[in-house]
């Protein structure tokens, strides 16, 4: 259980390191060798965050929240309206919440339904993590 623990830490800290430097998310093994890597439209900006059940949840400026399977294969994709910069954030009950650049703070389902979205006030859109 422990070397779980250890790989899933690892997983975070490498996809963090290369979001920066392309559209790809990757995870590498504790060994070192490369899992998988996940292909987005656009770059990526939003720290990764790991669900209870392992599903990786980050967003892109391809306006898409991704969930991806721990396997690196699409589990769904949350359209915003543009865009998503922030670092999503779960509730305990599983709903995940992102900020977008069209100025609004979604809550999506854990099967990527949408729960609700807010407007907030102002001209600045939502880059910070829900958090």
């Amino acid at each position: 259980m422990e070397l779980l623990k250890m790989e899933k830490k690892n997983k975070i800290f490498v996809i963090f390191m290369f979001l920066f430097f392309g559209y790809a998310s990757i995870a590498l093994a504790q060994s070192g060798i490369l899992k998988w890597k996940f292909k987005t439209e656009n770059k990526i900006m939003s720290s990764p965050v790991i669900g209870k059940d392992g599903t990786i949840y980050v967003g892109s400026h391809d306006e898409h929240l991704y969930a991806i399977k721990e396997n690196g294969r699409l589990k769904w994709e949350f359209e915003a309206g543009f865009w998503v910069q922030s670092s999503p954030a779960i509730a305990k009950d599983g709903t995940i919440y992102i900020g977008s650049w069209d100025h609004c703070l979604y809550a999506i389902r854990e099967d990527g339904d949408l729960k609700w979205k807010f407007r907030v006030k102002g001209k600045q859109p939502v880059v910070s993590s829900p958090a």
